[in-house]
């Protein structure tokens, strides 16, 4: 089959001397966490640290929740992550109840092993 020519009698032809045209360069990144959690759902995690002061901020939050209810945080400082951190220590910490903590960064998300369940 024959190929339609790209100029035609419909096409308009419009000049830019000097000028260099690119295809549309769009920023094709995304948030995928924020389409999961509401920004600022849960416990507020900013300027919390150490770890360990994270913890107890959960389970505070987490004292009186069912222990299947989920605990959600945000704004969680990537900074306060012990290496190695693994979400093991959410479940150890908060009785393996489904935890999703997001970072301040926006990207990133810590959740316990039964968030993953």
């Amino acid at each position: 089959a024959a190929m339609e020519p790209l100029i035609d009698d419909r096409t308009d032809i419009v000049h830019y001397p000097g000028a260099t045209l690119l295809p549309g360069l769009v920023d094709g990144h995304i948030h995928p966490i924020w389409g999961t959690i509401e920004l600022t759902r849960g416990v507020n995690l900013t300027d919390i640290s150490p770890m360990i002061a994270v913890i107890e901020r959960l389970r505070e939050a987490a004292d009186g929740m069912a222990p299947d209810e989920w605990l959600l945080g945000w704004g969680l400082d990537p900074n306060v992550l012990e290496a190695p951190m693994s979400g093991h220590i959410l479940k150890d910490a908060l009785d393996n109840r489904p935890v999703a903590l997001r970072l301040r960064d926006g990207h990133s998300l810590v959740i316990s092993p039964r968030a993953v369940e």
